[in-house]
């Protein structure tokens, strides 16, 4: 039996897995000392910065590097949003606004993983400058409120 995705995607996942705990360990000391908002506007531009870094990346290291970053610090953001809408939302509705964050977030999953794939094969850039797009639109909307 062969494995067909190579020895090193597992690696590399585990690599990414660390990082993730450890950008969430940092960012719950981080919290208290800067603040929600400066956290995750700071946050935000590392994940617009390694998102266009991975386009421009020409190693696996590098790449793996780069999608870690990514990836641990959008969770980072992730958490952050669903403590701002706990803090947001009255005791009556608080499950309410969590359960439609996630479900927001699984269905942009969701889209995401079948439009990607689409984009990459008709041209390797187009996905990597959208989703630098998209991202910097949420944050300057972000630091403006």
């Amino acid at each position: 039996f062969q494995n067909k995705s190579g020895d090193e995607t597992y690696t590399n996942s585990l690599i990414i897995g660390c990082v993730c705990l450890l950008s969430m360990i940092v960012s719950s000391i981080l919290v208290n000392k800067v603040g929600k908002k400066v956290l995750i506007i700071s946050a935000g531009v590392i994940c617009c910065c390694s998102t266009l870094g991975i386009r421009f990346a020409n190693s696996k290291t590098i790449v793996v590097v780069l999608f870690a970053l990514d990836t641990s610090v959008s969770q980072a953001i992730m958490a952050l949003n669903q403590a701002i809408i706990v803090e947001t939302f009255p005791t009556t509705t608080r499950t309410l606004g969590v359960s439609m964050i996630m479900m927001v977030g699984r269905i942009g999953t969701l889209v995401g993983n079948v439009t990607f794939p689409i984009l990459l094969n008709m041209s390797c850039e187009i996905p990597f400058y959208t989703m630098f797009g998209f991202m910097i639109c949420k944050y300057a909307n972000i630091e403006r409120s």
